[in-house]
């Protein structure tokens, strides 16, 4: 409901994962990423993969460049 309701908390989310740096990786793909993130503003249940997802990248980010 968080990521439905507070614009910070879900542009966070999109942010980082449609970021041309995350995506440049090659982990991820941006049709995959959008679906996932449209499925979640509709009420899915995304949203322990798309906080997996961005944890994966912080990681990257944080330990591995």
């Amino acid at each position: 409901q968080w990521f439905r309701t507070n614009r910070q908390f879900s542009s966070f989310f999109e942010d980082l994962l449609l970021d041309p740096r995350t995506l440049e990786r090659g982990y991820y793909s941006r049709e995959g990423i959008e679906k996932m993130l449209r499925w979640q503003r509709r009420g899915g249940k995304a949203f322990y993969l798309l906080s997996w997802l961005a944890s994966f990248e912080l990681f990257q980010r944080i330990h591995i460049e």
